[in-house]
């Protein structure tokens, strides 16, 4: 992907009220919720699905308060199809929560980029998940690893979708010397659950003492920040 079609990608976000909480593992309702309303979203291959953004709880749940919200990715072409979610309701759960008006975003380049969970097929172990992105990244970009970003592999994950259950890891990409570097990260897809919440790296900050925490409680909210 070239800089000019990195450019085209944006990140509209979505808030969410009606609710106090949802589900930690929402992906799946999410998904499902969005693309009853708008079909565009399970036609398109391009289309990603953030987490939603809330504050972790001990009960695996994600306390929406005044900050709930989503995004999805996407070129500048399926900006019409998109905002017809707004003004929408969804069930996430037992929970009913109403899509608000949209803002749309391009990417911005960041020293520190975390995704919640990333899903790669066989890697079950941390060692196997950091060869595997560290060799994606050399290949795709062409950047080295301790040169040019340091790679760190947060706890593991769990995902629940059609039944099964689906591992990965929150991941941390950190020190990226290069915004070029920094926007193909977030602009091109390093595993696979694109519309279930994985692989969706944000500006964030992280610390070596935050491995074990939630990585979504660190992120920077482009719009409140």
């Amino acid at each position: 992907m070239s800089i000019d079609q990195i450019e085209s990608v944006v990140r509209i976000r979505f808030p969410l009220t009606g609710a106090i909480d949802v589900p930690l593992d929402h992906a799946e309702a999410l998904y499902g919720a969005l693309s009853r309303i708008c079909p565009y979203v399970h036609a398109s291959a391009e289309v990603r699905i953030s987490p939603v953004k809330g504050m972790y709880t001990t009960q695996k749940r994600l306390v929406l308060a005044d900050q709930g919200s989503f995004y999805i990715q996407a070129t500048a072409y399926s900006i019409p199809h998109l905002l017809r979610l707004a003004g929408k309701s969804i069930r996430i759960g037992q929970n009913r929560l109403y899509i608000g008006i949209p803002t749309i975003h391009s990417l911005t380049p960041a020293s520190n980029l975390l995704a919640r969970v990333v899903v790669v097929k066989g890697k079950q172990t941390e060692e196997e998940m950091h060869s595997y992105l560290r060799k994606e990244i050399s290949t795709r970009f062409g950047a080295i690893l301790q040169h040019e970003y340091n790679l760190h592999i947060l706890r593991r994950r769990v995902l629940k979708l059609h039944g099964k259950l689906i591992y990965g890891f929150g991941v941390a990409i950190t020190d990226i010397c290069d915004d070029k570097l920094s926007l193909q990260i977030q602009a091109i897809p390093i595993g696979s659950r694109m519309k279930y919440g994985c692989s969706f790296f944000m500006p964030g900050e992280w610390t070596r003492s935050q491995r074990d925490t939630d990585a979504s409680l660190h992120v920077v909210d482009s719009i409140e920040a």
